[in-house]
């Protein structure tokens, strides 16, 4: 078996990145469209006898810029927080601020270091090489590691992909919603409404996940379907649609 990555552009918006379960849903509706109910209950015995066809991660940014240059990430690892000797020590290091005020200045950048949800690719490798908590922190510190919305880059990836841009990365919005009475298919007299979320992607955000298996050829038409019936919520409204 070998593992491909599979990008997905986004065409609208979505309501989320998409998780493994929602992809394995949508490809499971897939192979029953294309291939037939008996097919997929084949692939279903075979995940029951732990021999699946295929596995899959759930889907992560993926920054690319003109189609040469790309920062792909993942989800960064959770490990222990630094200790208070661990802060101390930084903030001693730290010339020509007062004691104090060296300590908060290294706890509020930890904090926003913690807050980060995806690292990428080429700081993920530095952890599993053995990259400690407190030595990504100091380049941090060190502005050697940057943000890039929910995302920690080294600068050489910043400046390769982000530098001089007057755009948002992707932006968030909270969008109301009717709640429509099936009986009576109004809004009701109390007018009830609810909130979902949305997501609206820049040129250069992708998201790609991982897929693992010894027949990619049997998937691709089950991709081309998924990219005309959507992914996620809100598919008939024409969201979550991806290429």
């Amino acid at each position: 078996m070998k593992t491909y990555a599979v990008k997905l552009i986004p065409v609208s918006a979505f309501q989320s990145f998409p998780s493994s379960d929602t992809l394995f849903g949508a490809i499971c509706w897939g192979i029953k469209r294309l291939y037939g109910n008996d097919k997929l209950q084949e692939i279903l015995k075979q995940l029951d006898n732990f021999s699946p066809p295929f596995v899959l991660s759930s889907a992560y940014p993926l920054l690319e810029k003109g189609g040469d240059v790309s920062v792909r990430c993942y989800p960064k690892p959770i490990r222990a927080g630094l200790k208070t000797a661990d802060f101390e020590d930084i903030a001693k290091k730290i010339k020509g601020k007062d004691y104090k005020c060296a300590m908060v200045d290294v706890i509020t950048k930890y904090k926003k270091l913690k807050k980060a949800e995806y690292i990428s690719e080429s700081l993920f490798l530095d952890i599993i090489n053995g990259l400690g908590e407190r030595a990504l922190f100091e380049r941090y510190q060190k502005k050697d590691i940057t943000h890039v919305g929910s995302m920690l880059m080294t600068i050489e990836e910043y400046n390769s992909i982000w530098k001089d841009s007057n755009q948002h990365v992707y932006m968030m919005s909270t969008v109301q919603k009717n709640s429509i009475d099936r009986l009576t298919m109004t809004t009701g007299e109390e007018g009830q409404t609810f909130y979902q979320p949305e997501i609206y992607a820049s040129n250069i955000f992708h998201l790609h996940f991982l897929i693992k298996t010894g027949d990619i050829e049997f998937l691709k038409p089950v991709f081309k379907y998924i990219e005309d019936k959507g992914i996620g919520g809100n598919r008939s409204t024409g969201k979550g649609r991806f290429k």
